[in-house]
């Protein structure tokens, strides 16, 4: 399954490329400036401390968003299962309604004909008495 981090990757990598290629500039820079070897080395451990420091604000930055992101998907994902659950409960009241209509209709219907086999069987008693007075 192929992820999709918004362009995320490309954009720490050059992000990093910078800070890589500032630091290698400033090195340069410092070793070919005219300046005492004491001089140099300081300005070699200031630019050392420097790209510590941003590099270390780069990942902290890092950290941030990606817990910034897992908080909006943790939230995102809590949304869609309370949706999910509501039309579920939405859908099994409508066919638990239609049931107990189906229920309904059924009962209805059996009365009926059960009061119309009660009808019919008067019906044939009432013949058959007939029947018996004629003969």
């Amino acid at each position: 399954m192929a992820r999709n981090n918004g362009g995320g990757g490309v954009a720490g990598a050059a992000i990093l490329g910078v800070l890589v290629g500032g630091v290698l500039g400033a090195l340069a820079g410092l070793l070919l400036a005219p300046a005492s070897g004491r001089e140099t080395r300081r300005r070699i451990a200031d630019t050392g401390a420097d790209a510590r420091d941003r590099t270390l604000d780069f990942i902290d930055e890092g950290r941030e968003r990606m817990a910034d992101l897992v908080d909006e998907s943790r939230s995102r994902v809590t949304n869609l299962v309370q949706d999910g659950k509501e039309e579920l409960a939405e859908a099994t009241s409508g066919i638990r309604g239609i049931i107990d209509e189906g229920k309904e209709a059924y009962r209805t219907r059996r009365t009926e004909l059960v009061d119309e086999g009660e009808e019919s069987e008067t019906v044939a008693q009432g013949a058959d008495a007939d029947e018996g007075a004629t003969a």
